[in-house]
This record gives structure tokens, sequence and C-alpha cells, in this order.
């Protein structure tokens, strides 16, 4: 098997970087012989199973296979295969979230640290969602017998992926120059709606999944910020969205709604999925808008999300500080 029209692509995209378009063309001739080997003819039947192999099988012999995903996602993306546009996404995001969680645990609390993750071997890159959810339950576990629920939140919400407030940043620009709290508000809502409305429109994958219609009246519908009061309430978009919508299975739709490869898979697995302290990871990243345009780290908390059992919506809430709630209300 060979899409041409792939080669093409790359061959255009790469014309001037001879060694990454060798590294891309090779590997993704690798990939369509690991198909043949296991009866794939059409690239559409590639399945969650054939995807998972691949990068198990790479993983134990290239150190690079964080390259070999990135090829992968890009692929996927062309292709506009849903099954592997997904797996590929989830762990490209996800490959050093739980390195970085490690670091900003020992920059928290050193004694913390080194209860927690000192001697513990990180999971490999390419690890399944498998692997990562029952990681993730033993991080916890060990977390919570070291320090207070409250405090393990408190690191969780310092964020895993890193993003530290950047005061002049393009939200504080935009927030400033509308001098309203519910403007910027509505501009942050109304740029998912146009993400999700193109992705409709252009036949194309929004986040991992073809969207249609009804998905796109589910976005108009269904604001991810809305302010109440002096509160800011966060509400997740779906991870995959008509998939949510259309499953009659609770736990399914809790599953289709998750963005955190890390735990994701433990809400199907039989143990019950990791509680939603972890999730205090997504309030730190839900509240960076708002930190970077107040210029200032602002509050928030964890009302519930997809964890808790039957659950089948995240929703965080942020407090607006005092100074802004005066002057741009």
């Amino acid at each position: 098997m060979k899409n041409e029209t792939y080669i093409i692509h790359l061959n255009e995209k790469y014309k001037e970087k001879s060694g990454e378009l060798f590294i891309h063309i090779k590997t993704i001739e690798d990939f369509y012989i690991f198909l043949d080997e296991n009866g794939i003819e059409n690239e559409q039947d590639i399945t969650q199973k054939v995807a998972i192999s691949y990068i198990v099988q790479k993983r134990e012999q290239y150190e690079n296979i964080n390259e070999i995903i990135g090829i992968l996602t890009d692929y996927a993306f062309f292709i506009q295969n849903e099954i592997l546009a997904t797996e590929m996404v989830l762990l490209n995001d996800a490959w050093n979230v739980m390195n970085r969680m490690s670091e900003l645990t020992k920059k928290h609390d050193l004694e913390v640290w080194r209860q927690v993750y000192e001697g513990v071997v990180m999971p490999k890159i390419g690890s399944t969602l498998d692997e990562m959810s029952n990681f993730s339950r033993e991080i916890e576990k060990k977390m919570l017998a070291v320090v207070p629920r409250e405090q393990y939140e408190h690191i969780m919400c310092k964020n895993a992926h890193s993003w530290e407030p950047e005061w002049d940043g393009d939200w504080r620009k935009r927030f400033l120059e509308m001098k309203s709290v519910d403007r910027f508000i509505d501009s942050l809502n109304n740029e998912i709606i146009k993400s999700v409305e193109e992705s409709c429109t252009k036949n194309e994958l929004c986040f991992t999944q073809r969207v249609d219609d009804e998905a796109v009246e589910y976005a108009r519908s269904n604001p991810i910020y809305t302010r109440i009061g002096n509160k800011i309430h966060s509400k997740k978009i779906p991870f995959m969205i008509n998939n949510y919508l259309r499953a009659t299975d609770v736990k399914m739709k809790r599953y289709y709604y998750c963005h955190c490869a890390w735990t994701k898979n433990s809400i199907l697995q039989a143990t019950g999925a990791v509680s939603h302290s972890f999730c205090h990871c997504s309030l730190g990243f839900d509240k960076k808008p708002f930190d970077v345009a107040f210029g200032q780290a602002i509050s928030g908390r964890v009302i519930y999300t997809v964890k808790d059992e039957n659950c089948l919506a995240c929703t965080f809430e942020f407090e607006i500080p005092e100074k802004i709630m005066e002057q741009f209300t």
C-alpha cells in the first residue's frame, strides 16, 4: 500500500529540507509495510489496535519515538483518519507531561518530590493510554499518602503543561483593547465556535474527529466560558463531539468527552476513574487565558468532571479579581 498523494505532499512540504524529507518518507514507508503485514489494505481501515501495536513495537526500537508519533499525526490528519489521529494526538500531547509534573512537584516541594517521584521510572514515550492511566493512578495514590488532597490539587493546578503566565501576551493585549470581561469571554467562545464551524464546512477533523451540523449547533449552544457575577464558569467542549452526542452509554459519553490522555482510559477501567483531583491540571490550563488577560494568577476550583461517576461534563470556576470587576464589568 502506498499513498502517492501523501508522498507528493511530503516532497512539497520538505523540498528544501532533504534530511527531514528522508526521515518522513522512511517512517511512512515503514508504516505502510506494517499495515500490509496486518492485512490493512485501506488507510481508512486502520484500527485502534493496529495503531497502538505499531507504536508499542517502535518504542522498543527507537529513542526518537516522539518524532515518529509526530510524523504519524501529520499523516493521520492528511488522510483524515479519525482513529489514527486520536491515538497520535493523545500520545503527542502527553508524551512529556508526566516529566513536567515531576519537575513542578520538585519545584513546589522537594521533600514531596522525593517521596513521590524519586526513583520512579517514568512511562516510555509511546506508552498506551491504559499504561498512562495506570501510572497516573499510582502517582495520585503516592501523592495523597504524602500530602493532603488540597495540597495535591494545588500542585496539579500549577499545570503539567508548564504554561507560565505571559503578562504581555496576546490575551492581555486583547483584553485591554476590549476593556470588558464579557467581551473578552465572547471572543474566546467565538474562537471555539468558529473552529468547529470551519471543520464542519471544510470536512476536516475537529480535534481528531469529523463533525457535522449537530456538533456545530452543540458548540453554539454550549459556550465554553460564561460569567456569573464575579465568577467565570468554564465548561469544556467534548474531545470527540459527535461520538459524545450519539453515545447512549454513560461511561462511553464520559470517555468521549475527556481530553486528558493520562487519565481518560481510567474511565473505562474496572478499577474506576482516577479522581477529579487530577483534573486540577486541566483547571490550570483553562484559566490561563484569564491569568494572562488580567495580569495576575487568579484562583479557581474544580466543580465536577467526567471522572466523577455519572457526570457528563467538566466544569471549572474562576474568581474575577475585585479590581477587574470594578474596572471592566
